[in-house]
């Protein structure tokens, strides 16, 4: 399921890992970094954050995210 199709009104959070329980290990690489954040979220695209769940999705284009936040920045102001 991804984050476009997913519900945050009815998904479970307590089924949801909790984004304390995460661990990064920042002498990884990027990539090996955001690998292993997916893998602790057990294939799902969401998250809990205390009271809150975090979903995330993605869109199917070649920008990159660094692009995109830029370009969103650069729009504020």
């Amino acid at each position: 399921m991804t984050g476009n199709e997913m519900d945050i009104r009815t998904v479970k959070r307590e089924a949801l890992p909790q984004l304390s329980s995460i661990a990064i290990d920042e002498s990884q690489s990027p990539d090996d970094r955001a690998a292993s954040f997916f893998r602790q979220l057990g294939g799902r695209l969401c998250y809990a954050d205390d009271e809150m769940v975090i979903s995330f999705g993605y869109a199917d284009t070649d920008v990159k995210l660094t692009n995109k936040l830029a370009m969103y920045a650069s729009s504020l102001g």
